[in-house]
């Protein structure tokens, strides 16, 4: 029974990066499993390059084992991880300058023969086209704005993204607040007022 509950796996994030810096690489794969897809998340909607996400998640992932003895746990392992990924982000930036990529508009067949599509495809589709004009107006929007309102989206809270940008809390706070107001003034913009009293 004694042996039975010192294999349980631990569940604790700081807990399973101690167990794979003493040997065991599952504890690693735990990990990645875990959080891949918000990072993927992030990234892509950082950076705006579908074709680049893929590839610079993978470089998250290579920092995070190349520097995991030096964290400590003072900080949510999520916002170290986050941490590194604004910063793979950023170098990415800084070697292609400004992206001159842009989202994938949906192929035009996907558009056509609307009238026998179902009322589901129809929905789908409509909130997805929201979706794209979000990811627009994100993508527009100031770095630090973009950075605070995607960490926002991946459940940090300001204390912690003040700590991945390493500014204040009420800075943060005002960031969050002018990408708010920006999001929503394109939004209404380009879907009508009408459409959006709720924004």
């Amino acid at each position: 029974m004694g042996s039975a509950e010192l294999a349980t796996p631990p569940t604790d994030d700081y807990a399973l990066l101690q167990q794979y810096l003493t040997g065991d690489a599952s504890a690693m794969d735990r990990l990645v499993d875990r959080h891949a897809g918000r990072v993927y998340a992030f990234v892509l909607r950082f950076t705006g390059q579908p074709g680049h996400a893929e590839d610079l998640t993978q470089e998250v992932w290579l920092r995070v084992l190349r520097s995991a003895r030096g964290f400590e746990g003072r900080a949510r392992f999520t916002t170290w991880l986050f941490t590194v990924a604004r910063s793979v982000c950023l170098d990415h930036y800084r070697r292609h300058q400004r992206r001159s990529e842009r989202l994938p508009t949906a192929p035009e067949d996907e558009l056509e023969n609307l009238e026998h599509m179902s009322p589901l495809p129809l929905q789908r589709m409509a909130e997805q086209e929201l979706a794209g004009h979000v990811l627009a107006a994100v993508s527009e929007l100031p770095d630090a704005q973009r950075e605070v309102f995607l960490l926002r989206e991946q459940g940090l809270t300001f204390e912690e993204i003040a700590s991945v940008q390493e500014a204040s809390r009420d800075t943060v706070k005002s960031r969050m607040r002018y990408a708010l107001t920006y999001v929503r003034r394109i939004l209404r913009a380009r879907l009508g007022e009408g459409a959006n009293r709720g924004l």
